[in-house]
């Protein structure tokens, strides 16, 4: 029987609505509502007749968040600028109200619920129309546990009651679990494809995968900074590695004799749209540089996203013919089969070369893609995929999948064989998303193990 991920997401919210509207006040960083807002989480009508047109694009220096975006009031179109604040006090908090750079604002967006009632006027004494989004909830369910540091990879006090649980009854739980996972991410791109368009759809869910867990937001601004409707192909390595905020006058001498002449190109390239493009200080892509395995370092991963640009309409064709078969051998082969004549030998820009080949997309990740991507849009399609999406073998296990796997099913004796599958990492994945990560402290007030019975 095809699970609908309906039963999972009943048994969600029955546990955990009221824990879920209190952590919506937990917002996360602005630059995560900007790229959640640009991908159209939070729609683009509005009760109040604002309708937008076109997003705009992000402003890499001082002044509104986005620029050049278009925007109907009630059917009066305009064009200019957008800005976003957490709280509506922000707008003269930040002295924007007196600041000449924010008189292009046709726009001012909040996400916090005010006490007070907020007026937003430029410096010209132009009065800005205003949206307070605090009663919305965004397809990607903006909550504290998307930001909230994984746990010790302990087993949980679910982890008993889970033990005791037959196998056909954990497995229907995973599978609803999975299918609701899928559904959520299908949405998600669905909803960038609606406001953005297919292609960048796709450009901005290869990022992500690329980002790998502690970059996924910063390859995904990266990606929304330089949209596919602005590409120069030929550029855009130099472009990519600019923007990110990785290229400096003098970065050849620092590294070997045989990445001089490579580092330089790029410089040249760059500096032409450096002043255009570069990104301000304030704006600065939250990147994490430690804690990284080499072959995950944020140069390799632009470079291999450079890459991908570079190859862009055979991987775009690809997509679509795979998505009409159903079948992703191609896409697979294509994206692990990637490769950079830097890349494929580099760590960082300046490092030496390394003495072996090194994978610049690899099997693991491009699986990551379809399973997170791909597969899902194929279950919103047609519900008789789930046949096939069950058969579906699962990458080696990651670090967030064994912390799932230790967490919840620590205490079973066939612990091992929970991993061999996409829907039963996808299914441990969600379960520990809803259930263990929105827990600050835990597992000392946590729904899920009092629950469980009822399943």
């Amino acid at each position: 029987m095809t699970p609908s991920g309906k039963r999972y997401q009943t048994f969600r919210e029955a546990f955990l609505g009221g824990l879920l509207a209190e952590t919506h006040d937990q917002l996360p960083s602005e630059i995560e509502l900007q790229s959640q807002w640009f991908s159209g989480a939070f729609g683009k009508t509005f009760s109040n007749g604002i309708e937008i047109l076109e997003f705009g694009e992000w402003n890499h220096g001082a002044g509104p968040d986005f620029l050049n975006a278009i925007i109907s009031f009630s059917g009066t179109i305009k064009k200019g600028a957008i800005e976003i604040d957490k709280h509506p006090k922000n707008w003269e908090l930040h002295k924007h109200h007196l600041n000449p750079a924010f008189n292009e604002c046709i726009l001012h967006l909040s996400f916090q619920e005010a006490s007070s009632t907020y007026f937003f006027r430029t410096s010209e004494n132009r009065e800005i129309p205003s949206l307070n989004l605090s009663h919305l909830s965004p397809n990607s369910s903006l909550t504290k546990h998307q930001t909230a540091p994984n746990l010790l990879a302990h087993p949980g006090t679910c982890s008993a009651p889970l033990a005791d649980l037959t196998k056909d009854r954990l497995t229907s739980l995973l599978k609803e679990a999975a299918m609701h996972r899928a559904q959520r991410k299908s949405n998600q791109f669905l909803s960038i494809q609606r406001t953005q368009g297919k292609e960048q759809a796709l450009w901005q869910a290869l990022a992500r995968t690329l980002g790998y867990h502690p970059n996924q937001l910063a390859m995904e601004v990266l990606s929304q900074r330089l949209p596919v409707r602005t590409w120069e192909p030929e550029k855009m390595e130099a472009l990519l590695l600019g923007a990110a905020g990785f290229l400096a006058p003098h970065l050849h001498e620092k590294a070997p004799p045989e990445s001089r002449a490579y580092i330089e190109q790029l410089w040249v390239t760059w500096w032409k749209y450096r002043q255009e493009k570069e990104i301000h200080e304030e704006r600065s892509i939250p990147w994490t540089m430690n804690g990284l395995r080499p072959q995950n370092h944020p140069h390799r991963r632009v470079g291999a996203l450079a890459t991908l640009a570079t190859h862009w309409k055979t991987l775009f064709s690809t997509f679509q013919s795979d998505l009409e078969q159903g079948s992703f051998v191609t896409m697979n082969k294509a994206l692990a089969e990637l490769s950079h004549p830097f890349w494929s030998q580099h760590y960082t820009l300046t490092s030496s070369s390394s003495s072996r080949p090194i994978a610049l997309f690899g099997k693991s990740r491009a699986q990551d893609f379809i399973i997170n991507h791909l597969l899902p849009l194929q279950l919103h399609q047609h519900d008789s995929f789930w046949d096939q999406y069950e058969q579906v073998k699962a990458p080696p296990a990651s670090q967030p999948i064994k912390t799932a796997l230790t967490r919840l099913l620590g205490k079973r004796e066939d612990l091992n064989s929970w991993t061999k599958y996409a829907w039963q990492q996808q299914g441990l994945l969600e379960i520990y998303r809803d259930f263990c990560a929105s827990q600050q402290e835990g597992c000392l007030h946590c729904p899920f193990s009092q629950q469980l019975q009822q399943w």
